[in-house]
């Protein structure tokens, strides 16, 4: 019997990145048991409820970045999503850059570029000095996000 893809995300986000103990080399457990999620089920299906633990377990600013180095790590960056403007305003809504710049600005910055452009939002060879804290899609959800008009699920 296969896990759900509710116990994988448990798994998978319930460690943490920066522990010298997280997938030694030779020893990368959690990205196997990723590669297995993503056998079992479609993307389609794994990242609503990637967003969701995201936004019901990741309640501190370590969590979320927490929560980005392992979604970069699980090689999910380059997956198309339905919501990216969203899900990138949300990251940054839950992160203030102004004081986490050091730890989470170019990691936050570099996804957000990837997901904008392989899901056709972004084209870098034409905006290549393009900055996510400056695009009014992500400032507007950013807004949206504050103000309650977009909750979390």
């Amino acid at each position: 019997m296969n896990n759900s893809i509710e116990d994988y995300t448990a798994y998978l986000f319930g460690c943490k990145f920066a522990d010298d103990a997280f997938d030694p080399d030779g020893q990368e457990d959690h990205l196997k048991k990723s590669w297995e999620l993503f056998d079992l089920y479609s993307w389609s299906e794994i990242f609503p409820v990637w967003f969701q633990y995201l936004q019901q377990k990741c309640k501190i600013v370590p969590d979320v970045i927490n929560f980005v180095n392992l979604y970069i790590y699980y090689d999910a960056a380059d997956k198309p999503i339905s919501n990216p403007i969203e899900f990138i305003s949300y990251l940054y809504y839950r992160v203030d850059m102004d004081q986490y710049w050091d730890e989470a600005g170019d990691l936050f910055d570099g996804l957000a570029i990837n997901i904008l452009s392989h899901n056709g939002y972004l084209d870098i060879e034409k905006d290549p000095y393009y900055t996510p804290l400056k695009d009014e899609r992500i400032q507007r959800f950013i807004s949206d996000w504050k103000t309650g008009k977009v909750s979390v699920q």
